[in-house]
């Protein structure tokens, strides 16, 4: 499928699996104009991001990606993770509502402490567990480029909440950090005000419904 003037594809909720993506595939390798790609509510798998993986190495034109309920596992965080190590371009990325699993969501953060093109990513309603929390700090601590990070509702518990509010100490480069609906209950605000004192550049921080402080008012 060559293509000279189309710049955004959206094909969101056509069912496509695996198998339909290889025409996606395709278009990713010789459509260098294409901007902005929309392939959320699709079960196209891990196979299917492998797909986009593959025809991304040949793609310089595109710079917004949606990935929502595509049904990726560990593997699928792991492709994700080769693109964002790889991609020169990309600078917004929305993956949210997908199973990477721990060991997928730590190739994410690996690909991304190496990304100097990403803007925002959206990794909400991912389950982000310990080993993930401390993917997303290591990251925090070497990104340079990204400036907006939505972990909303990953039921993130009160330890990895503590791993990524220190964390985020290290980076002066977020605007934007959304950790809303986590049911965060731990006493932090000690740990917030640390966090705003030393990051300079954070003009949004979203906490809404998340219970900080109960913890210690049940004690």
């Amino acid at each position: 499928m060559e293509n000279n003037t189309l710049t955004s594809l959206d094909i969101y909720g056509n069912n496509i699996t695996s198998r339909g993506m290889r025409v996606i595939g395709n278009v990713l390798k010789h459509n260098q104009c294409l901007k902005r790609l929309e392939l959320s509510e699709n079960p196209i798998g891990d196979e299917g991001i492998e797909i986009i993986r593959d025809g991304l190495k040949e793609n310089t034109s595109l710079t917004s990606l949606s990935l929502t309920y595509n049904d990726f596992g560990q593997k699928g965080g792991e492709a994700i993770g080769s693109i964002l190590e790889q991609s020169e371009h990309l600078t917004s990325l929305d993956v949210s509502n997908n199973d990477f699993e721990e060991e997928g969501l730590i190739k994410i953060g690996e690909g991304l402490a190496k990304n100097n093109s990403l803007i925002s990513i959206n990794l909400s309603c991912i389950s982000i567990g310990i080993k993930g929390a401390r993917a997303i700090v290591s990251m925090l601590e070497q990104n340079k480029s990204l400036t907006s990070l939505n972990l909303e509702k990953n039921e993130i518990s009160d330890e990895g909440f503590k791993l990524i509010v220190d964390g985020s100490t290290e980076n002066n480069y977020l605007t934007s950090f959304q950790l809303q609906l986590n049911s965060i209950k731990c006493n932090e605000e000690v740990d917030i005000d640390n966090m705003l004192k030393h990051n300079k550049c954070l003009v949004l921080l979203d906490l809404n419904r998340d219970p900080i402080g109960e913890g210690e008012k049940k004690n």
